[in-house]
């Protein structure tokens, strides 16, 4: 007998309870705090008039920029075009001496020497700040002399007994306006001369092998097999962007706590030791918050699978962003010249000290230790979180590499070159769903720059 269906609806089952986890905000208060106040800090410490390493460190950074400059000029050809190109660099670079002048009376030698190679003659506010520095009166009589005979050249050219670079480029300007043709010769030593064809080549190699890496790239990607994969962890979920939050939260925090307190306690027994604790203790609590978190180092995209293919990612696409953040480098430094110069402390360390401790300390901090870290931090975390929080990737990219740079030391007109770093790093991680690439592509930069600041100083 088949039983007939009732009219009364039948009893529906009723579908089990989901619990809702509730947001936790703290993580992004304790971001926004700290990345306000590191911030600040950065700033305040660049806009300072009173950095007690501003004077020194800025006027070793443009005797260094004209003596690369100069030296550059000699080996490639002295031309009368290149010389003409090389005018607005001369203006810029006077214009901040002139501003060196006012703490350190030594700018007024180098003011004076720069207008002379930009063919200039010097006004008589020149001349009076040249007169306050060592040997002004020396100085004032080779700077000021127009036509002099070859030996008045010679003559006045002895008098100046300092041997830097700047004393011998015043002592060539000189000779030459007395008609020694040779002179300029002297300006640079078989090993300045050494060190600027080995410089030359890597940057020549690096902007050759990043030209080929372009093309290979957008051949590439017009062909589609350069499909972006994706970011690591790339969730929508409210709390789990909340977790993201506070891991980042808590590995900045460490790092302010680390960077201060171990130097502190290990003051006045070495600060190379100090940079290298700092660093191996900082690598140790990224780990450690990692796990305590509940995530993983695969979650943020650091896994074996495909590690040579990654490194040899990371490789190619240094040798595609140092030229553009080198561009916008040389264009925020010009387009912002009324700023005080930028400086880094690991490039005002080295003009002091260039002893192989300081050297493989700064190696270790700034081309292995920074670049773990910071791609844990601002593209592993803060760019994924930013990501899922906005839903708008291109957004959170700008976001992310502008905190990114705007934290570190260099000063406003690095912004652009350093944000140009994150941002590459951005497209990588979005690229492969791998850290390893934009780790290894921020280590190749440190170290490239680091070398080459150890070169061109020593």
């Amino acid at each position: 007998m088949i039983e007939q269906p009732s009219d009364s609806p039948a009893p529906t089952e009723k579908p089990p309870e989901t619990k809702v986890q509730s947001r936790n905000p703290l993580g992004w208060i304790v971001l926004a705090v700290l990345f306000s106040l590191a911030i600040l800090n950065s700033l305040a410490t660049y806009l300072s008039p009173n950095k007690s390493e501003a004077p020194k460190p800025n006027l070793r950074q443009e005797t260094m920029q004209i003596e690369m400059i100069v030296s550059m000029q000699r080996l490639v050809g002295d031309s009368p075009m290149l010389r003409e190109s090389n005018k607005s660099t001369w203006a810029t670079l006077s214009e901040r001496t002139v501003k060196l002048q006012k703490t350190e009376p030594e700018a007024a030698k180098i003011t004076a020497v720069l207008k002379r190679e930009a063919g200039e003659k010097l006004a008589k506010a020149d001349l009076a700040a040249l007169a306050k520095a060592d040997n002004g009166d020396v100085w004032t009589k080779v700077v000021s002399a127009e036509k002099p005979s070859l030996a008045e050249a010679k003559e006045l050219a002895n008098r100046i007994t300092g041997t830097d670079f700047i004393s011998t480029l015043a002592k060539v300007q000189v000779r030459e306006r007395g008609g020694d043709k040779e002179a300029r010769g002297q300006l640079i030593s078989t090993k300045k001369g050494v060190t600027a064809i080995l410089v030359g080549a890597v940057i020549g190699f690096i902007l050759l092998t990043g030209g080929i890496c372009w093309v290979a790239y957008l051949i590439a990607r017009k062909a589609g097999e350069f499909v972006p994969k994706g970011l690591p962890l790339h969730t929508t979920d409210g709390p789990t962007l909340d977790r993201i939050a506070l891991l980042a939260a808590g590995l900045f925090l460490g790092f302010l706590v680390l960077s201060s307190a171990i130097p502190y306690a290990l003051r006045g027994i070495s600060s190379i030791l100090a940079s290298a604790v700092s660093g191996a203790a900082m690598l140790v609590w990224t780990g450690t918050a990692i796990k305590l978190s509940g995530f993983t180092l695969s979650d943020i995209g650091i896994q074996r699978k495909d590690l040579g293919k990654n490194i040899l990612l990371g490789i190619g696409a240094f040798t595609m962003e140092l030229p553009v953040a080198g561009l916008f480098a040389v264009l925020g430094t010009q387009v912002l010249s009324f700023l005080p110069t930028p400086s880094h402390p690991a490039s005002n360390t080295l003009m002091e000290n260039q002893s192989p401790a300081v050297v493989m300390s700064l190696l270790f901090f700034g081309a292995f230790v920074a670049p773990i870290w910071e791609e844990i931090m601002f593209r592993g975390l803060l760019f994924p979180a930013l990501t899922g929080a906005t839903r708008r990737i291109v957004f959170s990219g700008f976001a992310s590499s502008f905190i990114f740079a705007m934290i570190h030391p260099q000063g406003i007109p690095i912004w652009f070159a350093l944000a140009t770093v994150g941002g590459a790093s951005c497209m990588l991680l979005n690229q492969t769903r791998s850290l390893v690439p934009s780790i290894v592509m921020h280590a190749c930069h440190n170290f490239t720059l680091l070398c080459l600041t150890v070169t061109l100083f020593s």
